[in-house]
């Protein structure tokens, strides 16, 4: 335990000695070294960024159980927190416009828009598309 705490105390030296940013210190130090992660985020990635987007069924398989539970414990704490309506907001992508914006949609859109079906999904996305065109031009 002692030598642990030297060894990290000449890691903290060389780091501020060799001017190693603190978001690259991870790579000089020892392994086996249990490391805490911080991650802080704004409104936009809370309500339209990271966790609309990781939680999708579309997300890497990879990031998406550890995004959909730390979701849970951010619309749990906010809710706790008096903040309640700030927690509803804390969703997937599609549940906010409902409507899912992929170009193929998949059981979440379902269970939250009854009756949501692939014909459904072609033909807002057709018309969203039509949309986009005529404003595109009209910037032109």
């Amino acid at each position: 335990h002692i030598r642990m705490n030297y060894a990290l105390q000449d890691e903290d030296e060389m780091i501020e000695k060799y001017g190693i940013r603190p978001s690259d210190a991870i790579y000089v130090m020892p392994r086996g070294v249990r490391i805490d992660l911080l991650q802080v985020y704004d409104l936009y990635n809370l309500i339209a960024g990271y966790y609309p987007l990781r939680t999708c069924s579309t997300a890497e398989a990879q990031l998406r159980p550890m995004a959909l539970i730390e979701m849970a414990k951010i619309r749990k704490l906010l809710s706790e927190n008096g903040l309640p309506n700030l927690a509803k907001l804390v969703v997937t992508k599609c549940q906010i416009p409902h409507f899912c914006l992929e170009e193929k949609n998949c059981s979440m859109i379902k269970s939250t828009v009854k009756d949501y079906s692939e014909e459904f999904h072609q033909e807002l996305k057709d018309q969203l598309d039509e949309e986009f065109e005529i404003r595109l031009k009209e910037l032109n």
